[in-house]
């Protein structure tokens, strides 16, 4: 099971940002955090390819996503 990047939901993500608690590509983790001093501080862990933690960090993202949306859906 891959795990797509938030931002571009296009690519394969290969880390996880704690800080934004999104799943990103090479190309979209560049972009947000080159974006200011602060974001380039931001902790990225890289995604295992291994298949049980690639489904145990899948439901971290979407735990993580829903809650998101569950807090600032207003």
């Amino acid at each position: 099971m891959k795990i797509q990047c938030n931002v571009c939901e296009s690519t394969e993500a290969v880390l996880l940002c704690c800080a934004d608690e999104a799943a990103l590509c090479w190309s979209c983790d560049e972009k947000v955090h080159a974006a200011n001093k602060l974001a380039s501080k931001h902790q990225r862990v890289r995604l295992s390819t291994s298949t049980s933690q690639m489904r145990y960090l899948s439901g971290i993202v979407r735990f993580v996503w829903l809650n998101f949306v569950f807090l600032y859906s207003g």
